[in-house]
């Protein structure tokens, strides 16, 4: 290292020495390299690891190395804490220490998880419980790339684990709450769809379904199908508030009569709007349909 005279800047040097003898006197050769810009990037890519380790350690979310041929493992801090394994004097990663920490149930399905990813040369994307000393359990996340030879072999995977347990509760809150309200909507007899504009496929409900006089969901439903149990004075009509609808982008409200499968005729209300991509073009049509003719008939008998 050579220090600049104002003793702030500096320029590093890598000096190698070697002896040699030339007509029987002794010569030491010196070779100097200015490494400072070399200096300056191993620092710079050093600042920026260990941002990216207290970033990523911060969002819960630990990096580590496997080496699937001697099955020694690199983990950073914070991976010990994520799945409960205590550092202790002596003890380093281990495949087998990570296998233990992983919950009994999930663990023989993870296993052959690896097996096919070292098999096929594979990326790991992996979900499963871990379980802690004192019993508790948390749901982690794996995501990591295999590292080939030259002969394409695995030799590593590098990888991150995140704790994804409170994104486990809420998709368990929100499955939750669809069973409540597909629950909701059957007892007031209001079926629920959604359709795929771009290749007319609908999801629904059985509710949905029985309005229409089906006892099941083995039939393909489209707006076609739809259209078909409108009844023909006002099938045109419905079919131009939907593409109308869809076209000018804004949500819809029909009422309207169709003929069920047992050739009863109904009047039901739909209600749905419009989902919308990046680019502001309707991709699905989501809402709901409810057999409404009781109720005319109550609301008639009211006006008597």
């Amino acid at each position: 290292m050579h220090t600049h005279q104002d003793h702030k800047n500096f320029n590093w040097f890598n000096i190698t020495a070697q002896k040699t003898v030339i007509e029987n006197c002794n010569y030491l050769v010196l070779v100097c390299i200015d490494v400072t810009e070399i200096k300056s990037s191993q620092s710079q890519l050093s600042d920026e690891k260990k941002w990216l380790i207290t970033a990523m350690e911060s969002g819960k979310t630990s990096v580590w190395d496997w080496n699937v041929e001697t099955n020694a493992a690199l983990w950073s801090n914070s991976f010990w804490e994520l799945f409960g394994i205590e550092k202790l004097p002596g003890r380093t990663p281990s495949y087998e220490l990570w296998e233990n920490a992983i919950h009994p149930d999930d663990r023989e399905m993870i296993m052959e998880s690896m097996k096919q990813a070292i098999a096929q040369r594979a990326e790991i994307n992996v979900q499963y419980r871990i379980l802690h000393p004192d019993g508790s359990c948390r749901w982690v996340m794996d995501v990591a790339r295999p590292i080939l030879d030259k002969y394409g072999e695995i030799k590593r995977f590098c990888g991150i684990s995140m704790d994804i347990t409170d994104q486990k509760k809420f998709e368990d809150e929100v499955v939750l709450i669809r069973e409540n309200l597909d629950d909701l909507l059957e007892k007031f007899s209001i079926g629920w769809f959604q359709t795929n504009l771009n290749d007319n496929s609908t999801t629904r409900t059985i509710e949905h379904a029985r309005i229409f006089g089906y006892d099941n969901l083995d039939m393909n439903w489209s707006l076609e199908k739809f259209l078909g149990h409108v009844v023909d004075e006002e099938r045109e009509k419905v079919r131009n508030i939907i593409f109308g609808s869809v076209e000018k982008k804004k949500d819809f409200l029909v009422n309207c009569k169709i003929r069920k499968t047992t050739g009863d005729i109904r009047r039901i209300m739909v209600s749905a709007s419009l989902i919308l991509d990046d680019h502001g073009n309707p991709t699905h049509i989501v809402g709901i349909v409810q057999d409404v003719t009781d109720l005319n008939s109550d609301n008639a008998n009211l006006k008597k």
